[in-house]
């Protein structure tokens, strides 16, 4: 119910789709990190054609288990019903749009931040997950299974190169998953007719704020945006959403918003009365902006000056 509950009614009426971050393997779901310790769904032999499991085109033709709160509710997932537009089908999947010429491919590299997970790591926030799995060893080793999974679907999904828009969505930037950009990944594994004609977007968090970490043909193309839900302190800002759209030629490109002085909102351009304690903070309080701060090549933008934005 919290997602229902922070996004409301309208947001959560269109379709969602989620991966995990180390957040998510702490001691409030304890069998996410370890589903074989005590599994609550299986996909095998059994229901493998049944829409839990893929359908007319399963996931897995191997035996799968699942025991996690925040996947799919007919995985086993929690609040029925309630998130019937939440998908979280698996750690690591592909979501595909025809019409739109577009697939969403999820990555999950947890393992590289194995010491974060539950928040402060597998002897702290994410001891009962530790336990559950029978040691910190066997925690590690189904983490790393995790990140084999997603790598061999990001090659898979590259090789075919069976839509010409992408949006790769993980948790991390580069610099917390040892230097690897899913986004150099994706593009690597193209076949070379297609390297020019595929649009890749990569989306991440972890850092709770907004800011663009790589242009390509003047346009941002990898995208920290986690700011959604304003997050945890003063010092995380500006928070809110990136958002893409599609052009007439069903090319993904980046949205600009509408030119309100309200909606481009960060520590460097704050409006003159929303700097009470003159830190350079917003105090905005209920007055919560509908949009997020704008790329920078938006007419709207209000951020700090060109030149004081580093990309990778």
């Amino acid at each position: 119910m919290g997602w229902k509950n922070v996004y409301g009614h309208e947001l959560t009426s269109v379709p969602w789709f989620a991966v995990m971050g180390n957040h998510d393997f702490g001691n409030d779901d304890v069998g996410a990190g370890c589903p074989h310790a005590k599994p609550r769904f299986t996909c095998d032999k059994h229901n493998l054609y049944t829409k839990a499991c893929g359908g007319k085109r399963p996931y897995s033709t191997e035996r799968q288990v699942y025991d996690s709160n925040a996947l799919n509710a007919d995985k086993g997932g929690v609040d029925g019903h309630v998130r019937k537009n939440w998908h979280a089908p698996d750690y690591t999947y592909y979501y595909s749009i025809p019409d739109l010429d577009f697939e969403i491919v999820a990555m999950d590299w947890n393992a590289k931040d194995f010491h974060g997970l539950g928040g402060d790591g597998p002897h702290k926030s994410a001891r009962s997950t530790t336990h559950r799995c029978g040691g910190e060893s066997n925690f590690k080793k189904a983490m790393k299974s995790v990140q084999h999974a997603s790598t061999s679907l990001m090659h898979n999904r590259s090789a075919t190169a069976a839509a010409k828009n992408v949006a790769i969505i993980g948790h991390y930037p580069h610099w917390a998953q040892g230097g690897t950009d899913f986004r150099d990944m994706f593009i690597k594994g193209l076949p070379a007719s297609k390297v020019n004609s595929t649009k890749v977007f990569n989306f991440f968090g972890h850092t709770h704020n907004q800011q663009c970490f790589n242009h390509h043909n003047g346009e941002c193309v990898n995208f920290l945006t986690g700011g959604g839900g304003g997050c945890c302190g003063g010092g995380d800002t500006p928070g809110g959403f990136t958002a893409i759209t599609w052009n007439t030629k069903k090319t993904q490109v980046v949205e600009c918003f509408a030119p309100d002085s309200k909606c481009s909102l960060d520590r460097f351009a704050l409006p003159p009365d929303d700097d009470e304690e003159g830190d350079g903070r917003s105090t905005v309080g209920d007055d919560v902006c509908a949009h997020t701060v704008d790329e920078p090549s938006c007419p709207a933008y209000r951020g700090p000056p060109r030149g004081e934005i580093t990309y990778k």
